[in-house]
C-alpha cells in the first residue's frame, strides 16, 4: 500500500485513471460470485475458476499499490485514506457513471457524505507517531 493521504481532487483523480481496473475486478468479481453456489467444499475446482480468482487478486493487487482499498465489491465501493482537519477519514469512490466521490468517518460508521463544502484536507503522507 502507498501510505499516501488523498484529497478529494487527487482521489478523483486517481478514481479517474484506475476506472477501468476497478471495472475489471468488479466484473472478476461477479464472475466469481455467479460461480460460487455452484461450488462446494470438498469439490475440486477447475483452471477456469482458479484463473478467474487470479485476475481479481492482480486487480486488487494493483489497486492497493496506489492506495485504493476494496471496500464493498457488491456495492462496488472503493476507499482511500484520507485526513480532514487533523481526523482520519475515507473518501469512497463508487465505481460507475457518473464519478461520486463522498467521504465516511471510520471510526464512527457514518453513512457516506459529500466532498462540497469542506475544507481542511491534507495531503501527503500520514505522520509518523511516536
Amino acid at each position: 500500500m502507498s501510505g499516501r493521504l488523498f484529497t478529494p481532487e487527487s482521489a478523483r483523480e486517481i478514481a479517474t485513471k484506475l476506472e477501468p481496473l476497478g471495472a475489471k475486478l468488479q466484473a472478476s468479481y461477479e464472475r466469481l460470485e455467479a460461480a460460487a453456489p455452484r461450488a462446494q467444499a470438498d469439490q475440486v475446482v477447475g483452471g477456469e475458476h482458479l484463473s478467474e480468482l487470479l485476475n481479481f487478486y492482480e486487480s486488487l493487487a494493483a489497486l492497493a499499490e496506489a492506495g485504493v482499498v476494496l471496500c464493498d465489491p457488491a456495492m462496488r465501493r472503493f476507499e482511500l485514506p484520507a485526513r480532514l482537519r487533523g481526523r482520519a477519514v475515507r473518501l469512497c469512490w463508487q465505481l460507475g457513471s457518473p464519478l461520486r466521490i463522498g467521504w465516511r468517518d471510520p471510526s464512527h460508521g457514518a453513512p457516506l457524505l459529500p466532498v462540497a463544502g469542506q475544507s481542511g484536507w491534507e495531503e501527503g503522507r500520514p505522520k509518523r507517531v511516536g
